[in-house]
């Protein structure tokens, strides 16, 4: 039996038992997030870490490795396989801190939602759900392929109480739409597993919140969540499968809207709220691109207009009160580093901008930190 440990990690310090598998795996069992654009199939090479320990508790590196030029202590997680007992240290290599765009355009709506007080009593919908405990909230979440973004929102006021932003832990199971879906397909598993962890993920954020705000109480003030996300981001938030988007016509199961309780899919929140799930346009176009729709208003617009969305997919949406396209493609090769040598995440250190003065070229990163 072998135990692994992630100094980097403070929920890592009692170390993780393997008797088989890879770092890989053993990082993925207690949430650990090792960079892995291609889902741990030994293509991109951007899961290196630094390994110290006992010898004999890691199989020699394979061909797939040798291939990536790695120090003598570097192996790639999802390549170094258990094969002894002993103790080890796994360094990542590639980590840093993520900086995610959390600003939003705010559009005038009327304030109308499902969820009301009556008589000291919280209703949904006509339903009794609750005692009034103070306040009434909403939660909104947007369910990316690489981050996590959600606003929790005062239903009687309509003022934006918090926002919420971290990475999406799904990383760890590939940078993309179409590595998750994969791994649905691989492991009987695999979609409780992505279920479980990305609505974790939120969860954290919101025990956050809470903590912040020092009221145990204030999760159950929130009685109403509306999910957005790529098809693929948001079947699997809701436990749906998603192994129709990874072969033709690539069409997503339960395209409509859905509504179940909080308890349903494990959101921390008042156990008898509703969670609301944005119709999907079809194909790789999601909830977040009707999102979109809805907020510009271009199905009201005389002329021609498009809206572009983009992020690990990118969506694209074209027309005007008449007619309406859409279409999808995979944009975050471009911005993230997937299957490209040199690119690299929104990380400290990432080449934000770049300008040309005098004949001088001068770039800016992210957090102002030497370029990586």
């Amino acid at each position: 039996m072998a135990r692994i440990f992630f100094p980097q990690f403070r929920k890592a310090r009692e170390g993780v038992e393997l008797s088989e598998g890879n770092i890989m795996e053993a990082a993925r069992r207690i949430g650990i997030p090792i960079p892995s654009e291609c889902g741990g199939n030994g293509i991109c090479g951007k899961c290196v870490v630094r390994v110290e320990g006992e010898k004999g508790t890691l199989a020699s590196k394979t061909s797939v490795e040798k291939k990536f030029n790695l120090d003598r202590e570097e192996r790639l997680a999802c390549q170094a396989r258990i094969v002894g007992d002993g103790n080890i240290r796994v360094f990542i290599k590639n980590i840093g801190k993520y900086t995610i765009l959390s600003e939003s355009v705010e559009a005038k709506t009327k304030l109308d939602p499902f969820v009301h007080i009556k008589n000291g009593k919280v209703f949904w919908n006509g339903k009794e759900i609750d005692k009034f405990r103070g306040k009434i909230y909403g939660l909104a979440i947007d369910v990316g392929t690489t981050t996590l973004v959600s606003q929790i929102v005062d239903l009687i006021s309509g003022e934006i109480v918090a926002t919420l932003a971290d990475k999406n832990p799904q990383a760890s199971f590939g940078d993309d739409v179409i590595s998750r879906i994969e791994y649905t397909m691989r492991n009987k598993d695999g979609l409780r597993q992505l279920q479980r962890i990305v609505v974790d993920g939120i969860n954290k954020e919101l025990e956050n919140f809470a903590r912040q705000n020092n009221d145990a109480d204030i999760l159950n003030c929130i009685y109403e969540a509306v999910v957005v996300g790529n098809p693929t981001m948001r079947n699997i938030f809701f436990g749906i499968d998603v192994q129709s988007l990874g072969v033709i016509p690539f069409e997503p199961l339960s395209p409509g809207p859905l509504n179940v309780k909080a308890t349903e899919v494990g959101l921390r929140i008042n156990p008898e709220a509703n969670v609301y799930g944005t119709p999907l346009i079809g194909g790789h176009a999601g909830a977040d691109a009707l999102a979109n729709v809805i907020i510009t208003e271009i199905y009201k617009a005389e002329k021609p207009s498009m809206i572009i969305d983009i992020g690990t997919n990118g969506e694209i949406v074209i027309g005007n009160k008449d007619k309406m396209m859409s279409a999808s493609c995979a944009a975050g090769g471009a911005y993230e580093g997937a299957a490209v040598k040199y690119g690299t995440g929104a990380v400290e250190g990432a080449i934000k901008n770049v300008s040309i003065m005098d004949g001088k070229v001068k770039y800016e990163t992210i957090g102002d930190k030497p370029p990586v």
